[in-house]
């Protein structure tokens, strides 16, 4: 008994150098687990104070929190399945909206065959719905041009038909004004012949007076 506990002693001894060099070893080659929790997007990992150590994981967007863990790397690899699980989850959600289009598009795929047919019969009366409105089109823009020349002509007919009024108005004028003066003429020339009637009407009854003389003068009594 005495030679086996002194060889436990000294095993114990060697396997706890072996795992305080492990340890070592560990601590400075092993993973840089702050730098994988801070390059980790979406995830926020903080330590929790307290006596014993502990690590909070807190889903960012969402606010999500994935529980305390016991050290560094059992936080990051909480975030990690969460986020797989998330990823997972999103990819089975795809999957069951592409089945449910795949499946419109192949119960829509008759009625779309027939629609098809339906718009090309469509498309056909649209055309020569279209040819009928160009003609139309055509047929409007000659008359509207026929318009704009009759337009155009009664217009300068118009504009001749005014130059005419004007100097019909202005010749009108001048015939009012030569009527005006040939009244007063005619009134000059009807006063001048009152006037000459009085004189004729003097010159007569003198006349009748001369002759009146000379029928009462007797020459023997003179003689």
């Amino acid at each position: 008994m005495t030679k086996f506990g002194k060889a436990l002693v000294v095993f114990v001894a060697v396997m706890s150098v072996a795992f305080v060099a492990f340890i070592g070893v560990t601590a400075l080659a092993g993973p840089n687990w702050q730098g994988k929790a801070a390059a980790l997007d979406g995830y926020a990992i903080d330590a929790v104070p307290g006596d014993v150590s502990q690590w909070k994981v807190t889903e960012r967007v969402t606010g999500k929190d994935l529980g305390p863990k016991p050290n560094l790397p059992a936080a990051i690899l909480a975030a990690q399945n969460d986020r797989t699980q998330a990823q997972q989850q999103q990819i089975t959600d795809l999957d069951q909206q592409i089945a449910f289009v795949q499946q419109t598009i192949d119960n829509e795929k008759p009625a779309a065959v027939t629609d098809a047919a339906g718009i090309q019969t469509r498309l056909d009366a649209l055309a020569v719905v279209l040819e009928q409105l160009d003609a139309q089109i055509v047929d409007l823009t000659r008359q509207g041009t026929q318009q704009a020349q009759q337009a155009e002509a009664i217009r300068a007919e118009a504009e001749a038909r005014r130059t005419d009024i004007a100097r019909l108005q202005a010749e009108l004028a001048q015939v009012r004004t030569d009527r005006y003066r040939v009244d007063e003429q005619i009134k000059q020339l009807e006063q001048r012949l009152i006037r000459l009637g009085g004189q004729i009407d003097r010159a007569a009854r003198r006349n009748e007076q001369l002759q009146d003389r000379d029928s009462d003068y007797d020459p023997a009594v003179e003689n």
